[in-house]
């Protein structure tokens, strides 16, 4: 292995770069080899890839990208919901929506004439001032009672809202089959899970196009957040 990259990753379904020259031997007769490119066209995947790491090739398979990807933590504990004041006009809160698997906004409240926003402690929040980009926070109580801002990042965020919706009820969503296409509707996804998503799959019109073992794999970065996928 070359530094910390892998001697043979995959990089589109069935598709993989070969950085250590001693592959070739075991990839004939696999499939198509372009220089570094090559594209497996036998169903030996799981053979092959044994085949390759037996020699001490270092091999980086969808299977295993998507295991890599960040898990679920636990649920925070369903706790009492607290109020905070907001800021300023140009301060807007979002709030991870069972229903989208995204960000909702939140509608603020007037008490005491002061505007603000009520929010369960524990859940994550996003905040966007202005046109700039997004913060994300974790609800904590304060000693006053109110509502503080624990600064978390955007994959933090976003586990712990999949992880409480996961915590309540399972979630499923229904992918539609066209043809030898799958059409997945597309969910808001941590940074590390979309970024492989789109060596998956293409999105369209609010929909992961995929085919063949690329829908297997799409599935699999869904089911990485708790979210059953039903064909």
């Amino acid at each position: 292995m070359r530094g910390n990259k892998a001697d043979i990753e995959e990089i589109a379904p069935d598709r993989f770069i070969v950085r250590d020259m001693r592959a070739r031997p075991v990839l004939k007769g696999e499939g198509e080899l372009n220089g570094p490119l090559f594209e497996l066209r036998t169903w030996r995947r799981e053979g092959l890839f044994a085949r390759l790491r037996a020699i001490g090739l270092h091999v980086v398979s969808f299977e295993d990208q998507i295991d890599a990807l960040p898990g679920l933590p636990p649920a925070p504990p369903i706790g009492l919901t607290g109020w905070r004041l907001i800021s300023t006009a140009a301060e807007r809160f979002s709030r991870f929506d069972r229903d989208s698997l995204g960000w909702a906004p939140i509608t603020p409240v007037t008490r005491n004439q002061q505007l603000g926003i009520e929010v369960p402690f524990g859940h994550p929040l996003r905040r966007r001032k202005s046109r700039g980009a997004a913060d994300f926070y974790v609800a904590i109580a304060e000693r006053s009672g109110a509502v503080g801002l624990q600064a978390v990042d955007e994959t933090k965020a976003l586990l712990i809202g999949y992880a409480i919706v996961a915590e309540r009820r399972p979630v499923t969503i229904v992918a539609e089959q066209h043809g030898h296409e799958m059409l997945l509707p597309t969910i808001t996804l941590p940074p590390a899970h979309r970024t492989l998503m789109e060596r998956i799959a293409t999105e369209t019109d609010g929909y992961w196009h995929s085919q063949g073992r690329g829908s297997e794999f799409a599935i699999g970065v869904y089911e990485r957040l708790g979210v059953e996928v039903r064909e």
